[in-house]
């Protein structure tokens, strides 16, 4: 319980660091509240909470990382991120936050993967995350977020198709 403590606390200086527009110490104690967690976390991988607390370190991380400009490092520390939350939501397929949260992370994949002219990866992890928000909307066509969602996801398979010359299907 402590080292989860610490954990947050961590999580807690980053954040401010980060409003403080500080990267390298936001990145520092971001670090620092991952290194607790990967620890917890593989100590029992049954523990969903500790393995949720493992991505939000590690998408934090990847944040900072993004903004830095470090996009070979940030793209890793996505796919550990959306490796965790996969294995989250085959635990529970109900819990819509993991299911909302794998599609973010499938954005990010997407949004550096398209940035670093990776636009079959790129239109891969962006229609991953299509897929699970098209399968949200249709649990609460009333969700305005979800809605929202699936309406950026074809915005960003739309982009990716123009850029690659597919323009019938890109305006489709």
């Amino acid at each position: 319980d402590w080292q989860q403590d610490l954990s947050f606390s961590y999580e807690r200086v980053g954040d401010i660091l980060l409003r403080q527009i500080d990267l390298d110490g936001a990145l520092k104690a971001f670090q620092n509240s991952l290194d607790i967690r990967e620890k917890l976390a593989i100590r029992d991988e049954s523990d969903t909470e500790w393995q949720w607390d493992l991505s939000i370190s590690q998408n934090k991380l990847g944040n900072i990382l993004q903004r830095q400009g470090n996009l070979d490092l940030a793209l890793r520390v996505y796919m550990a991120n959306a490796d965790i939350i996969k294995n989250l939501t085959v635990r529970d397929e109900s819990n819509t936050l993991w299911q909302w949260s794998l599609s973010a992370s499938y954005d990010k994949l997407g949004n550096i993967q398209q940035h670093q002219d990776d636009l079959d990866g790129a239109f891969a992890s962006f229609l991953n995350s299509f897929y699970i928000r098209e399968k949200l909307v249709a649990l609460d066509e009333s969700n305005t977020q979800w809605q929202r969602g699936l309406s950026t996801s074809y915005d960003k398979l739309g982009n990716i198709l123009q850029r690659q010359g597919n323009l019938d299907l890109a305006l489709r």
